[in-house]
């Protein structure tokens, strides 16, 4: 069984196309979100961030996301302001004067590939900020992240999942400046007994938010889950046989090469959604 959520971190602008900061608007935060129709809603950082109630199916999947945006989008202290998707953004001085816009997220992520803690980004000196495109995914075959075989198996997942979404990815987004922020390959946190005490699972951190742009975006999203769970075992098999493939996946997606990501998905077999 798979279970997929998400909590995508989306951008707000008013009706002069300004970027504004949602502090102080919805509130909400990472410990106590605010409950909303489909999910949560929360304040991160400038940005608006929600979390969708895990699904099992596609259909379910697609179906919580279209329901939470529109969910926000009714929030009366947002009337007049747009929700929009975007992977990058800049600020104007005046949006950041909060203490709470110069500062990262509070938890550390891990690299899959390396096992190891990544540095965060310094939001000091930089008015840039990302928009995320974070997939929650919890399995009834992941082990127990607390020893190290369940450490093993959602790195290895983490691989597969590099493989099947990150790679796409690079062709599907056409924004190129987040990965100098966030999103590298093998970016990943673990979720401790995800979803009701139920099954251990992990958030995959790589994508931008560009997958909720279209309802068939969203179910690709879902179905690469999917398939990156189904092909883990034979594709880690072919990473650790040839470490010049395994090098190639982490090249493509930290420095987004269109040519490598070509020939990747060719040799993977990867769906990539073309004028997306």
């Amino acid at each position: 069984m798979i279970q997929v959520g998400s909590d995508p971190e989306i951008f707000l602008k008013n009706g002069q196309g300004k970027l504004v900061s949602a502090i102080n608007t919805v509130g909400g935060t990472k410990k106590f979100p605010r409950p909303i129709a489909g999910g949560s809603v929360q304040e991160d950082n400038v940005l608006l961030e929600f979390n969708t109630i895990p699904a099992s199916t596609c259909d379910e999947f697609v179906r919580n996301h279209i329901n939470i945006m529109k969910s926000i989008s009714e929030i009366p202290v947002l009337k007049g302001l747009e929700l929009s998707i975007q992977a990058t953004g800049e600020f104007d001085e005046d949006e950041l004067s909060h203490p709470s816009a110069r500062r990262a997220g509070c938890e550390p992520d891990f690299n899959a590939w390396t096992m190891s803690i990544n540095s965060p980004p310094d939001l000091s000196s930089t008015n840039l900020r990302s928009g995320a495109g974070h997939l929650h995914i919890s399995t009834d075959w992941m082990g127990d992240e607390r020893n190290r075989e369940g450490a093993v198996e959602r790195c290895n997942l983490v691989k597969a999942l590099d493989i099947a979404l990150g790679i796409p990815s690079v062709l599907m987004d056409d924004d190129k400046v987040r990965r100098t922020l966030y999103g590298k390959a093998g970016c990943h946190r673990p979720k401790f007994l995800s979803y009701g005490d139920k099954y251990n699972g992990l958030e995959y951190r790589t994508l931008s938010n560009f997958w909720l742009k279209t309802e068939e975006m969203m179910r690709w999203a879902f179905e690469n889950v999917e398939y990156a769970v189904s092909q883990t075992n034979e594709w880690v098999h072919e990473l650790n046989k040839d470490k010049r493939l395994a090098d190639a996946v982490q090249q493509t997606i930290n420095g987004s090469n269109e040519g490598m990501a070509i020939d990747l998905a060719g040799h993977f077999n990867l769906e990539v959604l073309v004028d997306v």
